[in-house]
C-alpha cells in the first residue's frame, strides 16, 4: 500500500438494518503509508427529522439534541465524499456501511457521479468488485469484500 491514501470510515445509524435504518453520523480518518493521520479526519452528524430511540442513543452516544441539530444531509454527504477524494474507503463492516451511505446519498438527491470503494477490513478472502448505481444495493454476503459503485460526488463536476 506504500504511500497510498486511504480513508477509514465508521458510521452510526438508527439501528442494525442497513436497508431501513437512518444514517446518523460518519467519521473518517486518513491512513497514509500505514499511519493514521489524526490531522486528516472527518466527522459529521446528519440532521434527523426525529432522534433515534433512547436504546439506540446508548449504543452510539449521539443524543437527540445533537441529531436534531446536525448538518443538512446533502451538504454533509458532499463534504464526506470530498474528504474521501476518490481514495479507497476501508470499513470494518463494509457491506453495512456501503448500503447505508449509498441510501443516504440517493435520498439526498445527489446526482454527480464518481467511484466509491469500500473495502472490508476484517476479512481475509479475495475481494470481489461489483458495479452498481445509487439506489441499487447488492445483497449482503459474507464473501463480498469490495464494492466499486458509481455514486455522486461534487469532485467530478
Amino acid at each position: 500500500l506504500g504511500l497510498q491514501r486511504m480513508a477509514v470510515v465508521d458510521v452510526e445509524t438508527s439501528g442494525l438494518d442497513p436497508f431501513n435504518d437512518r444514517l446518523i453520523s460518519i467519521g473518517a480518518i486518513t491512513v497514509r503509508g500505514g499511519l493514521a493521520r489524526v490531522d486528516e479526519s472527518f466527522e459529521v452528524v446528519l440532521r434527523q427529522a426525529l432522534p433515534s430511540p433512547d436504546e439506540n442513543i446508548v449504543v452510539h452516544g449521539i443524543g437527540g439534541s445533537a441529531q436534531l441539530a446536525g448538518r443538512e444531509p446533502g451538504t454533509a454527504l458532499l463534504d464526506f465524499l470530498s474528504f474521501t477524494d476518490k481514495a479507497p474507503v476501508v470499513a470494518f463492516n463494509a457491506d453495512f456501511d456501503y448500503i447505508v451511505i449509498a441510501r443516504a446519498v440517493s435520498s439526498a438527491g445527489i446526482s454527480k457521479c464518481t467511484t466509491l470503494l469500500i473495502q472490508s477490513s476484517f476479512s481475509t478472502s479475495q475481494p470481489i468488485s461489483i458495479s452498481g448505481r445509487p439506489g441499487s444495493y447488492p445483497p449482503l454476503a459474507p464473501e463480498r469484500k469490495r464494492f466499486t459503485t458509481s455514486i455522486p460526488d461534487r469532485i467530478t463536476g
